[in-house]
């Protein structure tokens, strides 16, 4: 039996860490209605639209990723004829910039910066389609450079900003942000048009992709949306749960 025992030091304990790194492809087939829409789930309150990988009822279907779109107070949008559903469009914008990007000094929510920049002010992204993709797929979260959104055919495609293809956080293993109260995040640049320009941000931790509507909407004089008129309101395109 033995009877001499070795003191464990912190000399004597290694801490390793393993990265686990899944690629999740999500075609577009399961967001487009190909399968007759039985895969998105519209919700009475108009909030958003919920996206799975087989049809909801099915018991075996997982929930992928939730999609809206709302505005901040500044959008040319909220001084116009108010749309369908404005007070719930601005509620969503807040919500999503209170806890992304955070409030400044004096209390007030932040607006999403375009290039992330908020100290330094510069253009600001008023009107953005938001993508929260769930914990099953971001997992404790998505790593950086690895985030690509396509548009492919459809109505979606042919509203696309000078033959915008494919948005993606490139550069971002190297050049990613800290200054969110989420955690950190990359800046969404085209991989076809205006590559020096970003377009949205991508959360690394908190599993959100928030995109500029300015890419939907071909040649804008600024960044965020024109609108030059009451009536001039774009549409979603993404259904009916949150069409303006």
């Amino acid at each position: 039996m033995a009877t001499t025992f070795k003191t464990l030091t912190a000399n004597d304990i290694t801490n390793t860490r393993t990265l686990l790194h899944e690629a999740i492809p999500l075609t577009g087939t399961i967001a487009s209605g190909t399968y007759g829409d039985e895969n998105i789930k519209t919700f009475s309150h108009g909030m958003f639209e919920s996206v799975f990988d087989y049809p909801f009822l099915s018991s075996s279907a997982n929930h992928i990723f939730d999609v809206t779109h709302g505005y901040s107070n500044s959008s040319d949008l909220s001084a116009a004829a108010p749309p369908t559903q404005q007070a719930k469009k601005i509620n969503i914008y807040n919500q999503m910039a209170a806890l992304l990007v955070g409030h400044d000094s004096t209390g007030n929510i932040q607006r999403f910066d375009k290039d992330g920049d908020i100290a330094g002010g510069g253009a600001k992204m008023d009107e953005v389609f938001f993508i929260n993709f769930s914990r099953l797929l971001s997992k404790d979260e998505v790593k950086k450079d690895s985030f690509r959104l396509t548009f492919a055919t459809g109505s979606v495609a042919g509203n696309l900003k000078g033959g915008l293809t494919t948005l993606g956080d490139y550069g971002a293993a190297s050049s990613y942000l800290v200054n969110s109260p989420a955690g950190e995040y990359g800046l969404l640049y085209t991989a076809s048009a205006d590559t020096l320009s970003p377009v949205g941000h991508i959360y690394y931790q908190a599993g959100v992709a928030v995109v500029s509507a300015s890419v939907f909407m071909g040649t804008t004089s600024k960044y965020h949306t024109t609108v030059t008129g009451a009536t001039s309101h774009p549409q979603s395109h993404l259904g009916p749960g949150i069409a303006s």
